[in-house]
């Protein structure tokens, strides 16, 4: 996201666009929404997987469909009904983007609360998934015999896996 797909006229700092070069910045800028979508997607695959034992075939037959509909059809929706609406223009004096102006700032709250949203489940699925494969594995080493040895290898185990699981 650049000044470069302000029109000229606008008097901004590496202005070099006209109005098409600014709607084009605006309906990308919403279409880069089903990235976080699609990671909250792949967030809940693992989520269901992991934690809740679902079958890929299940969860490829039934949910994944809705995943890919809402990922796709959420953001482009969004980008053809504020552009033909005319909303995507840029907005004098507060704003160095082409942004949907003069749409009672009810699209920007509404991406800031999907991201948001996106943010919190990718942060709540990641814990979870982590508590889950720690109880896991504590249930595991409840059949395991061994030494205080094997006891040190195991925390180390667990320090690896939540590193990992956060990463």
């Amino acid at each position: 996201v650049s000044t470069a797909a302000m029109p000229r006229e606008m008097n901004v700092y590496g202005a070099r666009g006209n109005q098409t070069t600014c709607v084009a910045q605006s309906i990308l800028m919403i279409l880069g929404m089903a990235v976080p979508l699609y990671n909250s997607s792949l967030n809940l695959y693992y989520l269901l997987t992991i934690r809740y034992s679902i079958t890929s075939a299940l969860f490829s037959s039934r949910v994944e469909p809705f995943l890919h509909l809402l990922s796709i059809l959420a953001p482009l929706a969004s980008a053809v009904t504020f552009t033909a609406l005319g909303y995507a223009r840029p907005m004098i004096n507060s704003s160095t983007t082409c942004i949907y102006a003069n749409a009672k700032r009810t699209p920007s709250l509404v991406f800031l609360a999907l991201i948001s949203f996106c943010l919190l489940f990718c942060l709540y699925s990641m814990a979870t998934i982590c508590w889950s494969v720690i109880s896991q594995e504590k249930r595991v080493n409840k059949h395991r015999f061994g030494s205080t040895q094997a006891h040190s290898v195991s925390i180390l185990e667990r320090k690896e896996t939540i590193k990992q699981a956060m990463l």
